[in-house]
């Protein structure tokens, strides 16, 4: 009897006990991108200057990251995300001052109404034209961040964001950082900060990202708005602006090509955004690091026209043109920037892809007479 007992007690422990494992799950996940790259700047009355050498995170973000759900019942589950960006080619992070630098979110999800993270994470831009950019928002300039930079895979840290659920095609997400962690130019005062003002709320560099989408077959239709307002008091800054942006766009899948189409404008400065001048030698005001310039009187209206064209079941062909007209005055820039790029990516599975691309900017970042040609292949593997 004793025996039987025992034997019933330790079958209900092992029952409830998986059961309880089950209802929790902790996944280790990744990319690993590395490949060659060649980059030639020139600009007017400078020296050019080009690259050729390894790159890490040339076609997706090189990074690493753990992810867990614990259900917590009545369709209720905590979520959570700590992710890291590296560079492969000499294993270092890519932000020495923060571990988890692509994300680091704590939340809650509920299957019928939506999701509720706090924490570091990217910008609805970045997140709803991911899969509407043919190069998926990366390629360094062939990725449509180069001329809508809030869809340059900006990211903003102590963020609240609700992303909805999808009802009938449509959902919608809307966020609010404290403090973004990002520097910051003040174009009209020449002053650079870190986007961190101590204790005060207003004296942090604070941001709103908003977003929507619909998803019909193969019709998806998106619109996104980011606002970032400036620090206060700021020694040497008066009447900073308030940058503003909105993006409308979408792509429709005729199965022989996918076409994608956006606009947008910016307003009152620039946000994030490619920045591949910064180690080049030549001399400009830009803001690097992602940063966000506040410029009184600059902005820019930008359009993408993009093709995604299947070769066969594993592989396909990239091309879009880019086109960034400045708006305003800004000294050194105001010219008109075209880019166009092409790129040819092919599966060897469902985790690994080898991929090729080319692109030539013509008045990159708006300054007038900057050309910058980018080249490279490499190869991805997904884990």
């Amino acid at each position: 009897m004793k025996l039987t007992k025992t034997l019933a007690v330790l079958a209900v422990t092992l029952i409830f006990g998986v059961a309880a494992q089950a209802e929790s799950s902790v996944t280790l996940f990744g990319n690993i991108d590395a490949g060659l790259q060649y980059n030639s700047i020139s600009a007017p009355n400078q020296d050019s200057a080009s690259h050729l050498g390894m790159a890490s995170g040339q076609s997706r973000t090189s990074m690493f990251g753990l992810r867990g759900v614990e259900d917590i019942g009545s369709g209720n589950s905590i979520v959570w995300n700590l992710t890291s960006l590296f560079d492969v080619s000499n294993g270092s992070s890519t932000d020495k001052n923060t571990l988890f630098n692509q994300q680091a979110t704590l939340g809650i999800r509920n299957a019928a109404y939506g999701q509720l993270d706090f924490g570091r994470q990217s910008n609805m831009a970045s997140k709803y034209f991911y899969n509407i950019d043919p190069f998926a928002t990366k390629y360094g300039q062939a990725g449509m961040g180069a001329s809508f930079g809030e869809a340059d895979n900006a990211r903003y840290s102590n963020m609240i964001m609700f992303q909805s659920q999808t009802y009938s095609g449509f959902s919608a997400g809307a966020g609010y950082s404290f403090n973004t962690g990002n520097p910051a130019l003040y174009g009209d005062s020449g002053v650079v900060t870190d986007g961190n003002g101590g204790f005060s709320t207003t004296n942090n560099q604070r941001a709103i990202t908003l977003g929507a989408s619909y998803v019909n077959g193969p019709l998806t239709v998106v619109a996104t708005y980011d606002q970032v307002m400036p620090q206060s008091n700021v020694p040497g800054v008066v009447d900073p602006s308030t940058p503003k942006a909105w993006i409308l766009g979408g792509s429709y899948d005729f199965q022989v090509v996918k076409a994608a189409l956006a606009y947008g404008q910016t307003r009152s400065g620039w946000i994030a955004g490619t920045q591949p001048l910064v180690n080049s030698g030549i001399t400009t005001n830009w803001p690097s690091g992602g940063g966000v310039l506040y410029q009184n009187g600059f902005g820019a209206n930008s359009y993408l026209v993009g093709v995604t064209a299947p070769v066969n079941a594993n592989s396909r062909i990239l091309s879009s043109y880019q086109l960034a007209q400045p708006t305003g005055d800004l000294t050194g820039f105001g010219a008109n920037q075209s880019i166009y790029s092409v790129g040819y990516e092919y599966d060897f599975s469902k985790r690994t892809t080898a991929y090729g691309y080319a692109s030539y900017a013509n008045n990159y970042a708006m300054l007038d007479g900057v050309k910058s040609t980018l080249v490279g292949v490499g190869m991805r593997h997904s884990f």
